[in-house]
Parts: C-alpha cells; structure tokens; sequence
C-alpha cells in the first residue's frame, strides 16, 4: 500500500513536470522570487537621473518578475518620479522609485541607488541669460493684468518656469499645482510666436491663435482670449522666457 502511494505522488509530480521532492521546492522558490508592495510614497515632480549611462540598469514590472527597459538606452533622458515602493519578497526588502519619461511612453520601476536627483545633464535645456531673467521676472506682473479677476501666484509662477525652462511635463505640474493650491483645474498654455518687443496686445492677440492647451493632463481646444474673466477667484502664474523670440508658459488654476 505504502509502495503504491509512494508511486502515485511520483506520478502526480510528473503531470506537473517537476519531479517529487525537488520540484516541489522549485516552485516555493519560483513563488517567492516575486515582490510585493508593503509601503507607498507618491511624489510631485521630483526629477531624476541615472547615476551612470552606460551601466546596464533595468527597469521592473511592479513585482519584479519582468524586465521592461534598460536604463542605458535612455542615456539623455530626465526621469520623473511618480512614487516610491518598498518591495519585499519575504527575504529582502528595498525601495525602488516608480518613474516615467517626459511623455510617458516608458515607465517602470527601478532601484533607488540607480538614480540620482535633478535633471540630467545631457538634455538639452534652454539656457538663459541673466539680462532675460530680470526683463522677464518683471513682465510677469504685467501678464497677470491679463485676467482680473485672478490672482497672481508666485507658486504658478515657480510652476512656470519649471515647465518653460526644465520641460516639466504637463501631468507633472497639474498633479503639483492641484496639491499645493487645492485647485480642481490646471490649464497651462505654452504661447509662442511672440516677438520682441513683448506687449501685452500682442500676446493677447497670440491667445487667440493658439488652440491647443494642456487641461490637467489632456490637451483641450480652448481660446484663452475668450476666458480672460473666467478665473474669478482662481490663480495665474506665467514665466517667459526671451532668447531669439518669446516662449511664454502660463499657467491659469481655478
């Protein structure tokens, strides 16, 4: 009876495909090699940075399982952190931070020690003169006369030039500004084609023409020149920046 038990659970084993005894232990093994979650941190607008571009780092799927990308192909690239995990798998713990690229299109997770903070290096900001900040500092105030019945944030205007100069996406800043100013919508318009000298008629003007805005995280059809006395309690914040024209970044929250 013993002898026919024992041949049993050896057969049983083998529809498995594992063999009695050891392919037991293989799956436990198998099972706890994959993480799971046990403490969350979520961020607004951290950025980050490899520590090295050339060193193989991966980026995992959430319970570590999957490898998704490798950071050394991405060599110029800012990674802005979403949140940050502890991951265990019974018998190691560690934090990793959850990133995604300026437009999203790779995210994944990656250990923390891999990653250092601030912008890389490599990515082609836009360079400022001093001479520019100054003249455009003070244009600021003259901006918010656009929408009277706003108010002009510093924070927004933080907000701004974090979005003009160091290509803070759109998701980035709305999450920030909806946290920091309890606001339920961010519009942020990126006007260009302004020419020196700067007026105020010319980039209301400039209102009109440009369509195209970021509404929280979607881009929406939306003529700012036609809501300029939409924003009756709400905030304005904007930062331009002058080198062979204007780029502009204002950011409206209500």
């Amino acid at each position: 009876m013993k002898k026919w038990l024992k041949i049993c659970a050896g057969a049983f084993a083998l529809t498995l495909g594992v063999t009695a005894g050891a392919g037991l232990t293989t799956q436990t093994a198998n099972a706890s090699a994959a993480y799971r979650t046990i403490q969350t941190k979520t961020y607004y607008g951290n950025v980050y940075h490899a520590v090295s571009k050339t060193k193989s780092v991966y980026m995992w799927n959430s319970t570590h399982t999957k490898k998704l990308h490798n950071l050394k192909n991405y060599p110029k690239t800012t990674w802005y952190v979403q949140k940050s995990v502890k991951l265990t798998n019974g018998k190691t713990t560690a934090v990793y931070y959850y990133v995604q690229n300026h437009n999203k299109t790779v995210s994944g997770y990656v250990w923390h020690g891999y990653l250092t903070k601030g912008f890389n290096s490599a990515y082609p900001n836009t360079k400022p003169t001093a001479q520019s900040l100054a003249q455009d500092a003070a244009f600021t105030h003259q901006i918010a006369t656009l929408f009277p019945q706003a108010y002009e944030s510093t924070a927004l205007n933080t907000y701004a030039k974090n979005v003009n100069i160091h290509d803070i996406n759109a998701y980035q800043a709305t999450v920030g500004i909806q946290k920091d100013l309890n606001v339920k919508d961010v519009y942020i318009l990126n006007v260009k084609g302004v020419s020196r000298p700067a007026t105020l008629s010319k980039i209301k003007t400039q209102f009109g023409k440009d369509t195209q805005v970021w509404k929280n995280d979607k881009l929406v059809t939306y003529n700012a020149a036609d809501h300029l006395n939409d924003f009756k309690g709400g905030y304005v914040g904007s930062y331009m920046l002058s080198s062979t024209g204007v780029y502009l970044t204002i950011i409206l929250a209500k």
